[in-house]
C-alpha cells in the first residue's frame, strides 16, 4: 500500500474502504466531550471536516478528513488517521493516544497520468502546557485491524499472513 511514497492511490483506496464501513459518520466536530467507541466496543468513525472540540475520545479507528485541532484531554485507543494537519490546541490538558497516529494528507496528482493521488507535506505542531502521551500499542492496533473490512485488511497486510504489524520505513 505504501511502496511508493509519491503514489497515494493505494492509501486512498484503503481510506475509502474504511470510510464505507464507518459506523459513525459526521461533519466537523466543534462540540466538547464527543465519544466515538470504547474499549470492547471499538468502531470505525469518519469525521468529514476538522476536529476542534475539546475532550474528543473513543476506540477503534478514527478517520479525520480534515485537521485535528482538539484541545482539552482527547483520548483514543486504536488507530487515528488524520488526512489534514495535526495541530492540537495551545492550551493545557493532555493528549493520550494508545495505538498509533497516522498523519497522511493527500491531494489529486496533476503531474502524472499514471498516479491519481500523491501525498502532500503534513504540518504537525505541539504547543501549550499539559502533556502529549503517544504510546504505540500493538494490542489496540490489532483490535483496529479486526474491525476493518476484509479488503482494507488485505491492503494493510498484503502478504495475507493475518499480521497487523506495521514497520516505519521512512520519516519525511
Amino acid at each position: 500500500m505504501f511502496a511508493d511514497p509519491n503514489n497515494a492511490d493505494g492509501f486512498v483506496n484503503f481510506i475509502n474502504m474504511l470510510s464505507g464501513a464507518a459506523v459513525h459518520v459526521e461533519g466537523p466536530v466543534t462540540s466538547n466531550n464527543q465519544n466515538y467507541g470504547s474499549v470492547g466496543s471499538e468502531q470505525i468513525t469518519l469525521i468529514n471536516g476538522d476536529v476542534s472540540g475539546n475532550n474528543v475520545s473513543g476506540a477503534g479507528i478514527m478517520i479525520i478528513n480534515g485537521d485535528f485541532k482538539s484541545n482539552g484531554n482527547p483520548s483514543f485507543q486504536g488507530l487515528v488517521i488524520v488526512l489534514g494537519d495535526y495541530i492540537p490546541g495551545s492550551g493545557g490538558g493532555g493528549k493520550d493516544l494508545k495505538g498509533s497516529l497516522l498523519v497522511a494528507p493527500y491531494e489529486i496528482n496533476t503531474d502524472s497520468a499514471d498516479i491519481n493521488y500523491r501525498f502532500r507535506s503534513a504540518n504537525i505542531e505541539f504547543g501549550g502546557g499539559g502533556s502529549n502521551n503517544f504510546i504505540y500499542d500493538q494490542g489496540f492496533l490489532d483490535k483496529a485491524f479486526d474491525i476493518m473490512p476484509v479488503g482494507a485488511q488485505n491492503l494493510w497486510d498484503p502478504d495475507g499472513g493475518g499480521a497487523s504489524r506495521w514497520l516505519m520505513r521512512s520519516w519525511q
